[in-house]
């Protein structure tokens, strides 16, 4: 038993030494557009724009605090204008040194529905700024969410953009917001136990 539990102590001590690397962090909280990031969209406000939650928020769109000083949102139902492609970009990320990444993000989002149209929301990822690959079609959430997706097979690569693409689909929708935008390599654990024939 004491063998036991000094192996358990053990591994309690490793695997507590072993943290997620942040590769990159974009929390937003300068309030206006980081360097390198692109905004596009067909919108008369100008897509996705820069804040706090409060600032961004209307009537019907109200984007509760999630505790950050700013974060990047478009809203249609302020604007009700053409947010058939609003498009965030971020700049190219060299990740050529990893061998294992996690992109991670906070997502404000309902996809929701009003007088038979619905909203979307899309993240996508490229090498080269030219072909993108969907990597996720986005569900609503009640508040803020935390989404986690694997870009193992972008690992290695020279450059890595991401790209979030929000719709109205022509309708008077509600809107996105994200925040919290980070490559992060996730922890690896190299302890393992095989077995034990300890019996007391």
């Amino acid at each position: 038993m004491k063998h036991c539990l000094l192996l358990f102590s053990l591994l309690c001590m490793i695997t507590s030494g072993l943290t997620a690397q942040n590769l990159y962090l974009e929390t937003f909280d300068s309030g206006t557009k980081p360097a390198g990031w692109i905004v596009s969209s067909n919108a008369s406000d100008g897509g996705w724009l820069f804040g706090s939650a409060g600032l961004l928020s209307s009537s019907d769109f109200t984007i509760l605090s999630n505790g950050s000083s700013g974060i990047a949102a478009t809203n249609d139902d302020n604007c009700n204008c053409d947010k058939g492609m609003d498009i965030i970009t971020s700049p190219p990320y060299d990740r050529s040194s990893v061998t294992s990444i996690t992109f991670q993000f906070d997502l404000y989002f309902g996809a929701q529905s009003y007088q038979g149209d619905t909203e979307s929301g899309r993240v996508y990822a490229s090498v080269d700024g030219i072909t993108w690959d969907l990597l996720d079609n986005l569900h609503g959430h009640n508040g803020w969410d935390s989404h986690t997706i694997d870009l193992n097979n972008y690992a290695g690569e020279k450059s890595v953009y991401i790209r979030f693409i929000y719709s109205d689909s022509g309708g008077w929708l509600y809107g996105m917001a994200i925040d919290n935008v980070a490559f992060v390599v996730p922890p690896a654990l190299d302890a393992r136990l095989d077995t034990s024939n300890e019996s007391g």
